[in-house]
């Protein structure tokens, strides 16, 4: 089987230029949507900030089947543990499950309509979740011996026996778990590859087309992994004849045209084995039966990712068929709107116009 992915490539330009154009994919790289429906009121402390919490942060001792850590936060008064379903891997900050560690509580008057519940040897608070007047989860809060207030919040139809178990199984991470934690699932490392320590900088590739030389540059997070849970982001550049290009952290496949060449890049999953390049029409379906296969490239120093680093004959639309496992998708794309070359291909497919970025 195969997993279809889309990147961009348009026609050979005559400049020594470098343009990149990703395939309309959805990532990762989005700041934290608002939080919506019923919070617990945080008076007690509003004025709180995360260098006052203290040491450690909850997290879960028992995880749900199908769940795994996505991303840790810390916030301005507090630190948050977001936990995804293996099903949607992608989606980072909307993870139905997690805890919160915060010196934000309930006033004096305790939650209204709250059930009051033993939790970690303190009385705590169980209360439904609400928006628009639709409950859509379920919350329990409950104090520490640090004087902070610890939330699990699951988002979803559960019942409230399943939460308070979820909720018993929590435990107290410390200094150096929290920042390990922190190192391989901060914000910083799994959203702008911004690890918090150095990266080894490695020659994937190095190589010339049409007589201009160029490399494959990655930028692989030390020590990697640190644990199972290990999410940082291994980043990329392509640099043409000497001159350095845009680091990139995503998982968008990128086109570069210098010359008379046009090169497409990026990386894939790990477990991917062989990588398939065809020419598509902007409707997704073949131009001709011509497929390149190109091998997969991988560091030295153990990464989560492999690349790969092909030359295509001036392709418009680029489809590139990773062979990994059984998963199966498509996604076809072009050059965006913005790029000089989008023109050209549209002018070479006789579809009607997208009003979308790509096909």
């Amino acid at each position: 089987m195969s997993a279809i992915l889309a990147f961009t490539a348009c026609g050979a330009d005559d400049s020594t230029q470098i343009e990149a154009s990703p395939a309309e994919k959805p990532t990762t790289d989005t700041a934290p949507p608002a939080t919506t429906g019923t919070q617990p009121p945080s008076s007690s402390n509003p004025g709180a900030t995360a260098g006052e919490i203290g040491a450690g942060a909850w997290v879960l001792g028992e995880i749900p089947d199908g769940f795994g850590p996505a991303i840790v936060q810390e916030l301005d008064t507090g630190r948050m543990v977001v936990y995804q379903h293996e099903s949607n891997p992608n989606d980072l900050f909307d993870g139905p499950l997690r805890i919160t560690t915060s010196l934000d509580g309930p006033d004096t008057d305790g939650i209204p309509g709250a059930e009051e519940v033993a939790l970690h040897g303190q009385t705590g608070y169980l209360f439904p979740l609400w928006d628009d007047g639709v409950s859509y989860g379920t919350a329990v809060m409950w104090p520490d011996d640090q004087q902070r207030w610890v939330m699990l919040m699951w988002g979803d139809t559960i019942s409230d026996d399943e939460v308070l178990a979820i909720a018993a199984s929590a435990r107290l991470a410390g200094p150096d778990e929290w920042a390990e934690l922190n190192r391989t699932l901060g914000t910083a490392a799994v959203i702008g590859g911004q690890v918090p320590d150095a990266v080894e900088e490695v020659v994937v590739e190095a190589t010339s087309a049409d007589g201009i030389p160029y490399q494959l540059i990655a930028f692989v997070p030390p020590d990697y992994p640190l644990n199972a849970n290990d999410g940082r982001l291994t980043c990329f550049r392509l640099d043409v004849d000497g001159r350095a290009g845009d680091r990139r952290c995503n998982s968008h496949g990128w086109s570069a045209r210098f010359g008379g060449a046009t090169v497409i890049y990026g990386f894939v999953g790990i477990e991917a084995t062989e990588v398939m390049l065809s020419e598509k029409s902007i409707d997704g379906s073949p131009v001709d039966e011509t497929v390149i296969v190109t091998d997969l490239l991988r560091t030295a120093a153990p990464a989560p990712v492999a690349f790969f680093l092909a030359e295509v004959p001036g392709w418009c639309w680029v489809d590139v068929a990773v062979a990994q496992g059984a998963s199966e998708y498509s996604m076809p794309g072009g050059p965006l709107p913005a790029d000089e070359h989008h023109s050209e291909c549209m002018a070479s497919t006789s579809t009607a116009p997208s009003t979308t970025a790509g096909p």
